[in-house]
């Protein structure tokens, strides 16, 4: 079925400071700079009370503004600076003066485009979450966004940590970022996961679940380090996975820094008047043991020994004339 005219095109709002106020109306265009040409040819509906004295309608040079209803609200300014972002004006300035000096050639000009948006990411210019939408709408993206859909593009954003094209592409793809090792998983990243049965591997896709990778091992010649050309083996992962393991990762870490620093501080101030006893590997160990919580009030000890008294977790791990010692001291401080 064929659609009507108010289908196919899209809104635009106009407002302009007018003699005795705004005038306000609305019009179909494609851009918000068509919508501005029309209204310079007195081409719109106007609301019904700037219609009354449309004959003396006076628009002040260079106030009108158009912004799109619905969708992400783009707006337009007569000689004013543009809302979309810097890496789609970027784009579009390239677009829009591509092959001035030179004979056109959509190969050219594809591959341009494709090499403008890793340029783009890799200088660090700013992404708007919808702007793979508008890029391939606007710039025929159709022919020239490749076979992988902005998976390389994605391998760029994570390389160069912009996060902005990260999220743009994602947004793209619909799906939410899939982390190993407190890093986004993009098609090429090296997975090293003996326990999940993957002693070397590599992304080689997305499924089409959003919610799934699959990575492939190889085998490498012994002489040359060469890997094979074909997979030894296919794995899907799914997310919970990769989410249970950056879980557990975050725990270790967290395990680690609060050893690295509750041993620092023990060490440091052992056999003296705050700590009177030696560190010995079963005090580690059982530190180590504890729940993150308990850690947390050692760590917090650490931190200000010389004023705070020592939790009496810590102080059950001292030998008996150890404990013996903090009490007196504590008793002749209180007297």
């Amino acid at each position: 079925m064929k659609k009507n005219a108010a289908e196919q095109t899209t809104k635009w709002v106009i407002t302009a400071n007018v003699e005795g106020g705004t005038c306000l109306g609305e019009i179909t265009a494609e851009t918000g700079k068509d919508a501005l040409e029309k209204v310079e040819c007195n081409d719109i509906e106007l609301c019904a009370k700037c219609s009354k004295r449309v004959e003396c309608l006076r628009v002040v040079p260079k106030s009108m503004v158009a912004t799109k209803v619905g969708g992400d609200g783009e707006v337009y300014r007569v000689d004013g600076p543009a809302t979309s972002s810097p890496a789609f004006r970027f784009l579009q300035h390239l677009w829009s003066n591509s092959q001035e000096a030179t004979g056109h050639s959509w190969t050219r000009l594809n591959g341009a485009m494709y090499e403008a948006v890793n340029l783009a990411i890799k200088a660090g210019l700013f992404f708007e979450p919808n702007d793979f939408e508008r890029i391939h709408k606007a710039f025929r993206g159709g022919y020239w966004f490749g076979e992988q859909n902005g998976e390389g593009w994605y391998s760029t954003a994570i390389k160069y940590a912009n996060d902005s094209a990260c999220q743009a592409i994602e947004h793209w793809h619909g799906r939410k970022p899939i982390i190993f090792d407190g890093q986004r998983v993009a098609v090429g990243t090296q997975i090293w996961w003996p326990e999940r049965g993957i002693p070397g591997g590599a992304v080689t896709s997305f499924k089409d679940d959003k919610e799934s990778v699959i990575i492939c091992t190889y085998a490498i010649d012994p002489v040359t380090k060469e890997r094979s050309a074909t997979p030894t083996k296919r794995i899907t992962v799914h997310r919970n996975d990769f989410v249970e393991r950056e879980k557990a990762r975050k725990g270790k870490l967290s395990l680690d820094n609060d050893m690295r620093s509750i041993q620092q501080c023990l060490l440091r101030i052992a056999g003296g008047r705050h700590f009177p006893a030696e560190v010995t590997g079963e005090m580690l160990s059982a530190i180590k043991g504890w729940p993150a919580s308990k850690r947390k009030k050692v760590r917090e000890w650490c931190s200000d020994y010389w004023s705070k008294p020592m939790p009496d977790i810590l102080k059950q791990l001292l030998p008996e004339s150890a404990q013996q010692s903090l009490t007196q001291r504590a008793s002749s401080e209180a007297a």
